[in-house]
């Protein structure tokens, strides 16, 4: 562990130009050497308490003078502190004072040290120079843990799966073979998401398929008549249902642990659900991004994949990528820094859901396989790796990168996105593409990226035009 000694004469800067900024300062000032501030509104701020303010990016100290002044993160939100300290150390300083995330705690002794020093700051203790500080590293931001691990109990584990891995069963009730509805990806499972969307009180969930479509499937082969009422009796059934599931999701969330849909794996590399359809639909109605599934050791170490996971901690290493722009769906990297996770989930729900809805109508089946996306823009690029996961037949002219290479095999991605030099618009269901590109003005579906600005600044945006009526992300 290499350390950094923090002497009365140490400069140091603060970061966080506001409240708690000037807590620090009205405790550090008489004891040590404060020189600045840097915040991310120093254009606007300029000086605070009679010292210069910079933006980390622009700030006016060579490399040498970064790697020897004490940076101490001032800021309330603890849960930013990870965060902050990336992007310092990204741009230089390796001296970082800050209170990390308690599961890392857990893991790094540097860390642990490093936010038991901040605590002394933050609450007034007394400071008895010199102080040594571990000098904050790369891998000190990550470590390989498995997150999506619940219990285990003998050859069988409940663990959190990401929606992009669940499906439907492969044999699904009767007449299976002719079934319309089996293995169906969840996140396109549209008649039991849209039934759960209903009671949740979604104006635009659209019940109709799931009482005409779905739920009769099979049942004329038995001979059992499906009248107005019995469709009736079938959506106050399913609102009992979703009383009793959002009652044990409020008072009791562990239900649905403890109660987790059993699963296989499938070599294609995803899940098929054996039961849990209503439980898991009733889940992915509620944004959840992970859904308790109950799974086989063996099966769950497919999905693990822990070489490929290997490749690609050694290529983050290796890139210092501390961070990423899209989640990576893969127990160990859960908790990977990600600055627009849960838009990238919505993004994906939304999309997923449209596609499910739009092939059933095309096709009169649920035919993801046949629906063809073009990727026009590189910050969908990952969307489009993801889209082609759920079977969708994805071009792209944005070529890959090395993470998306190894990521194409920590998916299994089968189909995975296919480069193309040449194209048509009216050939593809869905394009993804920038505003501005004129060359969509007649296209129905597509997703835009494009720059907003709003009270709290400049905002990426993901504008979704479906059916001529438009659904707005941010991203970040």
């Amino acid at each position: 562990m290499h350390t950094f000694t923090w002497t009365a004469e140490t400069e140091v800067i603060l970061y966080g130009a506001s409240g708690y900024g000037h807590r620090f300062y009205t405790y550090l000032h008489a004891r040590c050497n404060i020189i600045s501030f840097l915040d991310k509104r120093a254009d606007e701020i300029r000086h605070f308490i009679g010292l210069p303010v910079y933006d980390v990016a622009s700030v006016p100290y060579d490399e040498e003078k970064k790697r020897s002044v004490l940076v101490i993160i001032s800021v309330k939100n603890v849960f930013d502190h990870d965060n902050i300290a990336r992007h310092l150390f990204s741009h230089g300083f390796v001296n970082i004072l800050y209170r990390s995330s308690p599961q890392k705690l857990e893991k790094f002794a540097a860390l642990d040290k490093i936010s038991a020093i901040y605590n002394d700051v933050f609450t007034n203790q007394d400071l008895f120079f010199p102080i040594e500080i571990p000098v904050t590293e790369p891998m000190t931001f990550y470590e390989k843990k498995d997150y999506g691990l619940i219990s285990q109990h003998n050859d069988q584990i409940i663990a959190l799966i990401p929606p992009l891995f669940i499906s439907t069963n492969r044999a699904e009730g009767r007449g299976a073979s002719k079934s319309k509805w089996r293995d169906i990806p969840l996140l396109s499972f549209f008649p039991n998401i849209d039934i759960y969307n209903f009671f949740n009180g979604d104006a635009y969930a659209n019940i109709t398929l799931y009482c005409d479509e779905y739920c009769p499937s099979g049942l004329d082969i038995i001979g059992v008549y499906t009248s107005q009422r019995w469709k009736e009796n079938i959506v106050s059934s399913r609102g009992m249902v979703h009383e009793q599931m959002s009652l044990s999701y409020d008072l009791d969330p562990d239900f649905f642990i403890r109660n987790a849909a059993p699963a296989v794996w499938n070599t294609l590399g995803y899940f098929n659900l054996t039961d849990g359809k209503n439980r898991s639909s009733f889940l992915l109605s509620r944004g959840k991004r992970f859904i308790p599934l109950k799974v086989s050791i063996n099966d769950y170490q497919s999905f693990l994949s822990e070489s490929v996971a290997n490749s690609l901690i050694s290529y983050l290493e290796t890139e210092q990528m501390n961070e990423v722009p899209f989640p990576i769906l893969n127990p160990y990297f859960y908790r990977f820094p990600c600055a627009n996770s849960a838009a990238y989930h919505m993004l994906l729900h939304k999309l997923a859901r449209w596609l499910g809805e739009y092939s059933f109508q095309k096709f009169d089946a649920m035919c993801l396989g046949k629906i063809t996306i073009l990727n026009k823009s590189v910050t969908f690029h990952y969307l489009a790796q993801s889209l082609a996961k759920l079977g969708c037949s994805v071009d792209t002219i944005i070529a890959n990168t090395p993470l998306l290479e190894i990521l194409n095999n920590l998916y299994y991605s089968q189909k995975g996105v296919r480069n193309v030099s040449k194209y048509k618009i009216d050939d593809y269901d869905l394009i993804l593409c920038d505003d501005g590109d004129n060359s969509l003005s007649h296209h129905q579906h597509c997703l835009f990226l494009s720059q907003c600005q709003c009270a709290e600044g400049e905002q990426m945006l993901a504008r979704l035009l479906l059916n001529d009526m438009y659904y707005n992300v941010i991203l970040r």
